[in-house]
């Protein structure tokens, strides 16, 4: 996300006890939870493993209100009592409330009239920080292995690389160990005692990969079953209550970027992260040229009035640019298809939809010939004003679109009441590249700016870049750290003087 509490900010910690990790966090983590040290580095991707269950329980005892059934015997709930501030129209309001929880976890809800519990893998025990921790520290692949061994860390798929030339892919989860038989993706009965978790899978049984012959690894929020070409894990080696992912446009359009070159240099991967290739653009516009030629027999109409903008379409490249008119016509009448229409099975929907598009355009802006980057912008807004996007306010042209449309360059906008222009709201968000050679040297990108204070010269100081989809150094050893460094001061101490000269004013920072 680009606002709110899912931020990325980017940090540097480097201590004299063997810690030296640069990368990024969401605020308030007290270590980058992705990111690289001097050997290796790792990146997270969201996943959604089946890490919770709901419990229907059975609260039976009139003469206890609080006792349940677990197999043939009864156990008892805990119930307390919170005051709980609560933020309305008119400020903030206390009120008490009453809570309960069985062994499996708090109650959450009803189901067909009967109170559901909930449990969640890792919930309780914690560990995450720690664990986090341990990875920045480990210095080759055996050590990173140990460190996330104990899945504290209950979710996010982890991608690593090192100096050594591995690279290594995990579906990590801590995913309970469940008894076959039963719908988990239902609540299950929570006084059948074969319904309880029998610990978690470790580690060497979640799905993952290890130097292929491929050699590339990539994950876009997809199945673990499609992360690269052609020596992936198997489906059927793992329960099917453990995955849920399928694959998926973005993934596709990443695998096939990697698979098309058999060497990257530092450039050019740099490059590939801010590609903006479409792959759905590749598979449908062909299908909407048919629909159209068919069209042309059955309904002239409709076709004569559609003759220009499947022109368009036809000759375009299917590369999305700031001032591709053509990216702006499709990736509107894909959205009007929800991303999921097909215009080979439904060639007339598609054909509606392109006339709906067209005049949906004319109507915001007189001309449905509208450059991407006019209607596709990026524009920082202050937190107390979010989500005030305006289109009177400065913004920046962005190539980038949503995933579902096949894109490495991820950028998903929203339409705002009142506004022609969409503004956005989350994907590509902190992108780094790494080379691990005799020393670490790698490049990053924010979407923004390190601050949120409009009158820092850092609020909007990287998004410039990113609009034009180019990085910075980002500086890792000390010495080149204090060379370009603007300030340099110890928290809880002045700042002091030191550091390197402005090129403006002639002082030192």
């Amino acid at each position: 996300p680009y606002f709110g509490p899912g931020q990325f900010y980017e940090g540097h910690l480097h201590s004299e006890e063997g810690l030296n990790m640069s990368g990024a966090a969401f605020f308030g983590s007290l270590v980058p939870t992705l990111g690289h040290n001097e050997k290796l580095g790792w990146s997270h991707t969201v996943n959604y493993p089946d890490i919770a269950d709901l419990y229907v329980e059975t609260f039976d005892d009139p003469e206890d209100p609080l006792a349940y059934r677990w197999g043939k015997e009864r156990r008892r709930a805990e119930q307390w009592s919170e005051t709980l501030k609560i933020l309305g129209p008119e400020g903030i309001r206390e009120k008490l409330y009453q809570f309960r929880k069985t062994h499996h976890g708090p109650i959450v809800g009803t189901h067909k009239g009967k109170p559901v519990s909930l449990r969640l893998s890792r919930f309780v025990k914690g560990g995450q920080i720690a664990q986090w921790y341990a990875m920045s520290r480990a210095g080759s692949l055996e050590e990173f292995r140990k460190a996330i061994e104990p899945l504290a860390i209950p979710m996010f798929n982890i991608m690593y690389a090192d100096r050594e030339g591995n690279i290594f892919y995990v579906y990590n989860a801590a995913v309970p160990r469940r008894a076959p038989g039963f719908n988990w993706s239902e609540p299950v009965d929570g006084s059948d005692t074969d319904t309880e978790w029998r610990g978690y899978h470790p580690l060497a049984e979640l799905p993952q990969l290890l130097n292929p012959p491929s050699g590339f690894l990539q994950n876009c929020n997809q199945t673990p079953f499609t992360t690269t070409i052609g020596d992936n894990p198997r489906p059927g080696d793992f329960p099917p209550y453990m995955v849920t992912e399928k694959d998926n446009p973005r993934a596709k359009i990443s695998r096939r970027l990697l698979s098309r070159k058999e060497k990257f240099t530092f450039d050019s991967l740099c490059e590939a992260g801010f590609d903006t290739t479409v792959l759905l653009a590749e598979e449908q516009i062909p299908e909407i040229v048919r629909a159209w030629e068919l069209a042309r027999r059955s309904d002239r109409r409709l076709a004569k009035k559609l003759e220009l903008p499947v022109a368009e379409l036809k000759k375009w490249d299917r590369v999305a640019r700031v001032d591709s008119t053509e990216m702006t016509l499709f990736a509107v009448w894909a959205e009007l298809g929800k991303f999921k229409l097909d215009p080979h099975k439904d060639p007339r929907t598609a054909l509606r939809n392109l006339a709906r598009a067209t005049a949906g355009l004319r109507w915001y802006f007189g001309t449905w010939h509208v450059p991407w980057g006019e209607l596709n912008r990026l524009q920082r807004i202050p937190p107390d004003q979010e989500p005030g996007f305006s289109d009177s306010a400065p913004s920046l042209p962005i190539a980038g679109g949503p995933g579902w449309l096949g894109m490495v360059f991820n950028f998903y906008a929203r339409r705002v009441d009142g506004q022609k222009k969409r503004y956005g709201i989350a994907g590509h968000s902190y992108v780094s590249v790494v080379n691990f050679g005799p020393a670490a040297r790698a490049r990053s990108i924010l979407v923004f700016g390190q601050s949120a204070d409009p009158n820092s010269p850092h609020h909007l100081d990287q998004a410039k870049l990113f609009a034009r989809k180019k990085f910075k150094p980002a500086l890792f050893s000390r010495e080149e750290i204090e060379k370009n460094s603007l300030r340099v001061y110890h928290p809880g101490e002045e700042a002091g003087n030191t550091g390197r000269q402005d090129d403006k004013t002639g002082e030192k920072q």
